[in-house]
């Protein structure tokens, strides 16, 4: 079967129909402009029992498999593309691949993914049930043919296969036959890669695969030296030598994956509200070398809820007439980019907190020593001399609340939660939040203290 796009420079339709010519031939994907310039696109397809196998040739562009596509479908496919002409990168998991003249990439259609060429460009695509491959072949693949002799050797095998099917004009014993072998050829050619001996491949290289094979299997408790000497065939000396260049030993690299890898779990969502003594335990690690390791890894940022406190020093604290409140969070959302943070539940429940469990419950403070707390007290150690207190000449900054029902909703799991029981906020005097409901106004300033110097030339905006 073949399809055939060519179609003058169009803003409305830059691909004509290319979209439902790769459908067709392949699965649901999304081409994208890539450059000014007329597109023109074909595409031939030879089915056989094994594998599908097609010849594309194109302008340079970009296609995407999106989510959208992938849950209205139900193909199970890897794409393994034998770049002819051209050169193109792949990006799938976060993970990219660069594919000139002679290489081989992969793209798993079960997952999202872009590939983009840069250059007009002709390609061999094998598609091949998921089934057929091994179960790790899509996982950050590296198929540079075009380095060794034995990948060279590779590729002109896959494409003679191609030729011979897209060649065929009528369908061929030999290009069904020799279809499950190609299959077994793809899914030996990382092996066969790493199986070339080691005098045949420049430094870089083998380092390279050394590299790429610590990022696979870094949560390998054997992996060392003498490890990726045994794979590679080659001296655990030389192994020192080719990480000897790069500044840090095999040893170092290896545990600096193993931290990410440990950090990357941690950072997933399921792993947030978990403790030190469960990670540690998930991790199989003592409780402070799982700290230190995270620290490590993502420079000293991490953050962590601590619970050091003492209940009744908390309620002694509280009732002591020069003690002020703050929350002491940084800015948070319920939605949005700040929405995504993982914050102590303080950022949303300080006040409605101390207003429910110590106000009305415990009777520890009353209602009006804890707005003073809230409020003018805090303005007085700030030396805001206009805020603080409601009376003329004052900025409006107005909170109306039912004390009977106020209340905190964040908790430690889920801690992205507004209170209950908040009618109105007054902000400068404008409504930020009336009938419970955010109202959109933005009139909050910055606030300077008395030791504030405005610079040089600056002037301030005009007021509304």
């Amino acid at each position: 079967m073949e399809w055939s796009t060519s179609i003058p420079r169009r803003e409305d339709s830059p691909f004509g129909s290319w979209a439902e010519d790769l459908a067709a031939a392949f699965v649901q994907l999304e081409p994208r402009k890539l450059g000014e310039h007329p597109f023109h696109g074909n595409i031939k397809r030879h089915e056989t029992e094994q594998v599908t196998l097609s010849h594309v040739e194109a302008t340079k562009h970009t296609v995407l498999r999106l989510r959208s596509h992938i849950v209205r479908s139900h193909d199970d496919i890897c794409f393994i593309n034998l770049q002819l002409y051209g050169f193109a990168r792949y990006t799938q998991r976060g993970y990219e691949q660069f594919c000139g003249a002679g290489d081989l990439a992969v793209a798993d259609t079960t997952e999202p993914f872009e590939i983009a060429n840069s250059r007009d460009f002709q390609l061999y695509c094998f598609a091949v049930p998921r089934e057929r491959l091994p179960r790790y072949f899509c996982e950050r693949p590296r198929l540079k043919l075009s380095l060794t002799d034995t990948g060279r050797a590779l590729a002109r095998t896959l494409a003679g296969y191609a030729e011979l099917c897209l060649g065929a004009s009528a369908p061929s014993k030999i290009s069904g036959f020799g279809g499950a072998h190609i299959v077994d050829l793809i899914s030996h050619a990382p092996e066969i890669l790493a199986d070339t001996p080691t005098e045949r491949l420049n430094v870089p290289v083998l380092l390279s695969m050394m590299l790429d094979h610590i990022d696979r299997h870094s949560d390998d408790p054997g992996l060392c030296a003498a490890s990726l000497a045994h794979r590679f065939h080659c001296s655990e000396r030389y192994v020192h030598k080719l990480f000897a260049g790069t500044g840090r030993s095999a040893g170092e690299y290896v545990n600096d994956k193993r931290v990410v890898h440990c950090a990357r779990n941690l950072l997933d969502r399921s792993h947030r509200s978990k403790t030190i003594a469960e990670i540690a335990a998930l991790w199989k690690k003592d409780a402070f070398d799982t700290i230190f390791d995270f620290l490590i890894e993502d420079n000293a940022a991490t953050n962590v809820a601590v619970f050091g406190m003492s209940e009744p020093d908390v309620r002694l604290a509280l009732q002591q007439p020069w003690t002020s409140v703050c929350n002491d969070s940084q800015g948070t959302a319920t939605d949005g980019l700040l929405g995504l943070e993982h914050p102590h539940p303080r950022a949303y429940g300080t006040f409605p907190r101390i207003l429910r469990k110590y106000v009305r419950e415990d009777g520890a403070v009353t209602l009006p020593d804890a707005i003073r707390k809230f409020s003018a007290l805090p303005a007085s150690h700030l030396r805001l001399a206009d805020r603080g207190v409601i009376k003329d000449g004052m900025w409006a900054d107005i909170v109306i609340f039912d004390p009977e029902k106020i209340r905190d909703l964040a908790t430690y799991e889920n801690p992205n939660q507004l209170a209950v029981g908040m009618q109105f906020v007054l902000v400068n005097g404008v409504p930020v939040i009336a009938d419970g409901q955010m109202t959109g106004a933005r009139p909050g300033q910055v606030l300077r203290g008395p030791g504030y110097k405005v610079p040089a030339g600056y002037k301030a905006p005009a007021s509304h």
